[in-house]
């Protein structure tokens, strides 16, 4: 969990660097705050969301695959499986804070001149 973290960080630290410009335009005609913020941690929950469209039912034949191992334990758990969902989206969401936080307290002006 934790590379994760890291790695949703990194990448949406460096998503930001690479649009500080796009920012910029965005805040100049009037884009606020909270709407930078919402776009910029949506850029980072996206690939969470694909990896768990693609996860969750991979997980779940692996689940009933190996559930002769699994003794007293039902494979297809939806309480786990929910569990392990919400704690990826919040990671995921917590990761991208800081970076879509940097994001929108950025002054256009200075946005828009950075190369």
């Amino acid at each position: 969990m934790m590379l994760a973290t890291v790695g949703i960080y990194g990448v949406t630290t460096y998503l930001v660097c690479q649009r500080t410009h796009e920012i910029g335009v965005r805040m100049a005609p009037g884009a606020g705050k909270t709407r930078i913020l919402h776009w910029i941690l949506l850029e980072a929950a996206r690939p969470v969301a694909i990896g768990m469209a693609f996860g969750l039912p991979l997980a779940a034949a692996a689940s009933l695959a190996s559930s002769k191992l699994l003794l007293g334990v039902y494979p297809l758990d939806p309480i786990a499986f929910l569990a392990v969902a919400v704690f990826l989206v919040l990671v995921s969401l917590a990761a991208g804070y800081l970076p879509a936080r940097g994001a929108a307290r950025l002054d256009p002006m200075v946005a828009l001149r950075y190369e």
